[in-house]
């Protein structure tokens, strides 16, 4: 998936405003009208930064899927054990999942609604994402660092962990996100430890 061409700063309020109102609404729910209502803008005006609201979800997974990826690299060329790769990846994923929650949301949850073409290609970004996150634990358990467990259930079991933190982004009962990753990463790295 193609970044941005014209990556501007307007584009790029669209598109935040267009995951808020798609994980919100739903994304069949929104229609370029409400966008534009809720950016104080004409509709028609929407149209000379972006070319409908199909392309808004497609921007949003593609901004997701390539932060992901490059996590994903950089965790993969660091020279470190099993367990610091993977707390290194759910210390990424706790941050995402707090600080851009909509367009998480929208990429973990409405993906379904994108064009065929660009479907297939987020879901390979996806699987490839997950097989190199499952060869983590296996190292993991090569190099004596991380217990022995079924790497698909352990990959399942942590990224189901993180996504609880949508029940928290809706009421977070006065526990700050700081304390929140803190506990959740020592939790989750007790359970992967020999």
């Amino acid at each position: 998936m193609a970044k941005l061409q014209n990556d501007s700063p307007r584009r790029q309020q669209i598109l935040l405003k267009a995951a808020e109102l798609f994980r919100t609404h739903g994304y069949a729910n929104t229609g370029m009208r409400l966008i534009a209502e809720h950016l104080g803008v004409e509709a028609a005006s929407l149209y000379n930064h972006i070319p409908g609201k199909s392309f808004l979800l497609k921007e949003i997974c593609a901004q997701m899927g390539q932060a992901f990826e490059m996590q994903m690299q950089e965790v993969l060329a660091t020279p470190t054990t099993g367990l610091q790769k993977t707390e290194a990846l759910l210390r990424f994923h706790i941050q995402i999942m707090l600080t851009r929650f909509d367009e998480w949301y929208i990429s973990n949850w409405q993906w379904q609604h994108l064009v065929d073409d660009y479907k297939q290609e987020f879901l390979q970004i996806r699987r490839g994402y997950e097989k190199n996150f499952t060869g983590i634990i296996e190292a993991g358990m090569s190099d004596g660092s991380m217990a022995p467990i079924h790497p698909q259930v352990a990959v399942l079991t942590l990224l189901s962990a993180i996504r609880g933190l949508e029940f928290w982004q809706r009421n977070p009962h006065g526990l700050d996100a700081g304390t929140m990753e803190e506990e959740m990463i020592k939790m989750l790295l007790k359970a992967l430890t020999p």
